[in-house]
Parts: C-alpha cells; sequence; structure tokens
C-alpha cells in the first residue's frame, strides 16, 4: 500500500478534491446530496491517481536520470503494473461516471449525460499531457485544462442531480438546471483555475533566474484577470453578496504573486507537485468563499 500511495502520490490528492468541492458549492450552495457529491469526489481521485501513475509510466527513462526516489526506479514496481494500475484507475472513474449518469434519471439527456463526456474529454486531455504532448510548447495549456475539466466534471455530476421540474431559466435557448448567474460563475471558475494553472505550469518550466521577476508579476496579471472575471462577471452567484465576491477576489489576487513565486522557485528544486497541491487547494478554497 505504501508503494500505491507513492505511485498515485496519495498526499496530493486533497488538490484534486478541493476543485470537486469548489465547483458542488458554486453550483449549488449546498452540500446535497451527499452520496452525489461523494461519487464526484471518487470519480476525480481516480482520475487525478491514474494520471500521476500514468506520469511515472511514461518518465521511467528520466526518472532514472533524475528522480531515482520514484517507486518504478527504485524497482518496487514495475513499469507494466503502474501502466495497468493507470488503465484501471481511468476505467473504475469512467464507469463510476456513467453509472452516476444512469441514475440521474430526473435530468434531461443534456445534463444527465453531459458529466460522461467530460470524464471522456479529461481522459484523453491526461494521457496527452502525460505522454505525447508533454514536451510540447502546447503542455501547459493542457495541464490547466486538466485542472479545469476536473471543476467542470465535478460541476456537471452536480447538475445531473437536478431533476428537470426544477428547471427554471433558459441560457442560449437551453433551458439549464441552476440560475444563469451561478452558471456562469461555475464557468468561469473552471476558466480562471485552468489559467492560473497553465500560467504557472509554464514558468515552472523556465529556470532560469531571468524568469523569476516575469514570473511573479506575470502571474499577479493573470491572476488578477481572471480572478476579476470569475468573481466580478454579471453579479454574484444568489447567496453571496458583492462584500462576499470581493473578499474572494481580493483573496486571490494576493496569493497570485506569491503562489507563481513558489512555483519557479520549484523550477530550480524539481518538486512541483507538493507546489501544486499547496497553490490549487488554496485557489479553490478561496473561489469557495466561506
Amino acid at each position: 500500500m505504501r508503494v500505491f500511495g507513492e505511485l498515485i502520490r496519495v498526499a496530493l490528492l486533497p488538490s484534486a478534491i478541493s476543485n470537486v468541492l469548489m465547483a458542488w458549492w458554486v453550483v449549488q450552495a449546498e452540500w446535497i446530496p451527499v452520496n452525489g457529491l461523494l461519487i464526484a469526489i471518487a470519480i476525480s481521485a481516480s482520475f487525478y491517481s491514474a494520471g500521476m501513475a500514468l506520469n511515472d509510466w511514461f518518465d521511467a527513462s528520466h526518472d532514472a536520470a533524475h528522480k531515482q526516489q520514484r517507486p518504478i526506479v527504485r524497482g518496487e514496481v514495475s513499469a507494466r503494473t503502474a501502466l495497468r494500475i493507470a488503465i484501471g484507475l481511468i476505467i473504475w472513474g469512467l464507469f463510476l461516471t456513467a453509472l452516476a449518469c444512469w441514475f440521474a434519471s430526473q435530468a434531461t439527456a443534456l445534463w444527465r449525460w453531459l458529466p460522461l463526456a467530460m470524464a471522456a474529454i479529461l481522459v484523453v486531455a491526461i494521457w496527452l499531457y502525460d505522454g505525447p504532448a508533454k514536451k510540447a510548447w502546447f503542455a501547459p495549456i493542457l495541464m490547466g485544462s486538466c485542472r479545469a475539466l476536473n471543476v467542470l466534471l465535478a460541476g456537471s455530476l452536480s447538475l445531473a442531480t437536478v431533476s428537470a421540474a426544477d428547471y427554471s431559466e433558459a441560457w442560449m435557448g437551453i433551458r439549464i438546471p441552476i440560475a444563469k448567474e451561478r452558471a456562469i460563475a461555475w464557468l468561469m471558475a473552471a476558466v480562471s483555475i485552468g489559467i492560473y494553472v497553465s500560467g504557472v505550469t509554464w514558468f515552472a518550466r523556465r529556470e532560469s533566474h531571468a524568469a523569476v521577476g516575469v514570473a511573479q508579476w506575470s502571474g499577479w496579471a493573470i491572476t488578477a484577470m481572471v480572478g476579476c472575471g470569475s468573481t466580478g462577471f454579471s453579479k454574484c452567484p444568489p447567496g453571496l453578496s458583492m462584500d462576499d465576491c470581493a473578499s474572494g477576489c481580493v483573496g486571490l489576487l494576493s496569493h497570485g504573486r506569491g503562489g507563481v513565486g513558489r512555483w519557479t522557485r520549484a523550477a530550480k528544486t524539481g518538486d512541483h507537485y507538493r507546489f501544486a497541491n499547496d497553490d490549487l487547494a488554496r485557489c479553490s478554497s478561496l473561489f469557495l468563499i466561506l
């Protein structure tokens, strides 16, 4: 179990789970139904863990030269076993998603099966980022997309629990399960985290000292832009006052410069995952505005 935990980096799961909690709260402003929320957490954890195992499988040769502490390099788990674990977790995550969609019979077809489409796109993004596109110029965008899709998947699972009889609004000709302002806040939260993660991933890949100052100030600017957009777009979601939204925005902005600074320092230490866990959990907690 210890080796399995190291392979999937179980200590970093809170960052993925925090995205789920944030999305669920932004969409519904309450933790119901509890069983649906727990399934969403399990799905997110499955895909996140699969991505970590896939990362070690793809990077086995690189880790042999630079990260001797990883389980595959130490010989405690074979590369084939790591791949099987990753594939098994992906299948499990897709199965849970399909199961959740199947039982969401009270929703319309669009909102009932949207989570499965989101899950499939997320799997493709994870595979591309860990493998074929890892060294491509757009790899940071893929990383940010994985985080944004995690938020969209959790939110869509929450929407699937709303009965079609309760749909009271339409947006661009489509009946939606929640208030339009809350739907916009959910989408903007996903976009914000996606852009933020893409930015800090890009900066973390630049290991020169000259990039540090640029990273800090550019990261602050990016975070300011998306933070203002997500918390001040149109009007605050129902149940949140303008003071609440403003406080969340200020919190996100104040975190941005320091967060990106930590990521650029991580580039020189090679410990990206520890910094990722800290930053993403904080971002999600700021969007919760509790």
